[in-house]
């Protein structure tokens, strides 16, 4: 069986700007993560952070969220993940530093599965992430193949150099995922996907608005953080 991964957007708490709870993220919370002191227990088997540039903080309009960050967390399974957010080291250490940069009303989480990845990621790529859930009157076939569609037009309008599928499996106990798939696509650079939006991304949207429930359907352009370039970052 594949990896489990969980799909985390949240916006930033209400003290801090955007710049600085990406910071923070990237300096304090980061660390704790992927350099996780002896004893703390089971952690993620992967772990990477995304800092969103588009669209601007408190931005508002069709297809568009204010959020601030898509946090990526691989997992080998769902017991693994039960048991890395239940170790002493997660709930006195990791759970409060949340607190000091994201708002947790805002938080939208999505357990996946990738599928069907293609091309080569970069580690500083820039990364767009569509968010997309089924609209109740849509049948599950006529959804999922609206999404190959898009997938495809994508693929060819926007010529990204890499993407993959995130298909949203039930969460633990049975929640809901908040996103039915979230397609993700890595481009060379910022000014390539930002035009990769108006030309590809936008018209695909407005195209899919009819199987799709458009309040909860939306996009973010974010700048990738693997955990090599998170390390770099902090000179570790």
């Amino acid at each position: 069986m594949k990896d489990i991964k969980l799909l985390i957007a949240g916006r930033r708490c209400l003290t801090k700007s955007r710049d600085q709870a990406l910071t923070h993220l990237r300096t304090v919370h980061g660390p704790m993560v992927f350099a996780p002191p002896a004893d703390a227990g089971a952690m993620p088997s992967r772990y990477e952070q995304n800092h969103v540039f588009y669209p601007q903080a408190d931005s508002s309009g069709p297809w568009l969220a204010d959020r601030d960050f898509v946090t990526e967390v691989w997992f080998n399974d769902f017991g693994h993940l039960a048991a890395s957010v239940s170790t002493p080291y997660y709930l006195s250490r990791l759970r409060p530093d949340e607190d000091n940069f994201v708002d947790q009303d805002t938080v939208l989480k999505s357990v996946v599965r990738e599928e069907g990845k293609w091309g080569v990621t970069t580690p500083d790529a820039a990364k767009l992430f569509i968010f997309l859930k089924r609209s109740p009157s849509t049948d599950i076939a006529a959804f999922d193949a609206a999404r190959d569609s898009a997938v495809d037009g994508l693929r060819t309008l926007s010529q990204p150099i890499a993407g993959l599928v995130n298909v949203a499996l039930p969460g633990p106990g049975g929640a809901e995922p908040y996103a039915d798939h979230v397609l993700e696509f890595w481009f060379p650079d910022q000014a390539t996907a930002l035009s990769a939006v108006e030309n590809a991304v936008l018209p695909t949207l407005d195209r899919l608005s009819p199987v799709l429930d458009t309040q909860r359907s939306f996009f973010l352009l974010a700048e990738g953080y693997p955990v090599e370039r998170l390390r770099h970052a902090n000179g570790l």
